[in-house]
């Protein structure tokens, strides 16, 4: 028997989580030493341009994922990865009680991705998280387990 599913999309950010998930992610990987306290004044001064009207949402966004980028350079993918999964499984309450009610009836005709400008990191760990089946995303470049900034 050969059963058609529907697609159903998903946001991150105010959509299935109640916040900009990149903020609080960002100070957690600061937190754990993974990204140097250098960084959070950058992320701190796109932020303030943005919400001063000194530059558009699209250029606030390429500006906060190239600080981000910058800072993964040498790091190693799995670890990284880890610890963003650690970050919603201690921020898991954040998710919409609405998103955690309906995943489980909608995966019943439904197949589920997260479509994000956030990276592979968040967009997996929320996959995982949900059992959802995919995800499109920014994905930083990793060559031989390590980003390359």
């Amino acid at each position: 028997m050969n059963t058609k599913k529907s697609i159903a999309l998903f946001d991150i950010d105010k959509t299935i989580y109640n916040q900009h998930s990149f903020f609080p992610a960002a100070k957690f990987l600061i937190e754990n030493g993974t990204f140097t306290a250098e960084t959070w004044p950058r992320i701190e001064s796109e932020l303030e341009k943005y919400n001063n009207k000194l530059q558009e949402y699209s250029v606030t966004a390429n500006n906060l994922l190239k600080i981000f980028g910058e800072a993964l350079k040498g790091k190693n993918f799995d670890e990284v990865s880890g610890l963003v999964k650690e970050f919603f499984e201690d921020t898991k309450g954040n998710f919409y009680k609405y998103f955690v009610d309906l995943v489980p009836v909608l995966k019943q005709t439904h197949d589920i991705y997260i479509v994000t400008t956030n990276s592979q990191m968040f967009a997996e760990a929320v996959k995982e998280m949900f059992g959802l089946d995919g995800y499109l995303c920014t994905n930083f470049e990793v060559v031989d387990g390590v980003f390359t900034g």
